[in-house]
């Protein structure tokens, strides 16, 4: 395989692989809709779902929507499905170790649907 070859392969993604002398990285975002399980008490600590019925934690990163919540003028509930931008990083380490989280670093649409809005939060 020729080098542009992979060039043009490498541009159907959205992401970079960061190669160090202990680690591999790869890190990639897409747009996903999410479902929120739990909003815990840090930006760090939202239990969601990508639609795979697997959970999992994701930091909140999005600055503006965070700046709403305390402000009082957004609240989000366990139930709710947001449109967001979704950053994956996967990091192998040296000796086999693969781990893997989530960012959640732009909502880019709020209040799709809920499937029990009884437990609103906002930060204020």
């Amino acid at each position: 395989m020729s080098n542009t070859d992979t060039d043009s392969s490498d541009q159907q993604y959205n992401g970079k692989i960061i190669s160090l002398p202990d680690k591999l990285i790869l890190r990639s975002k897409a747009l996903s809709i999410i479902l929120i399980e739990r909003i815990g008490s840090s930006d760090d600590d939202w239990r969601i779902n990508r639609g795979d019925d697997c959970y999992v934690t994701a930091k909140v990163s999005d600055t503006d929507f965070i700046k709403k919540m305390e402000e009082g003028t957004e609240e989000v509930a366990r139930g709710e499905y947001l449109a967001v931008e979704l950053e994956t990083t996967q990091t192998l380490s040296i000796q086999g170790k693969l781990t893997v989280s989530f960012e959640i670093t732009k909502i880019l649409q709020h209040s799709l649907f809920a499937k029990d809005s009884d437990t609103a939060v906002s930060k204020k």
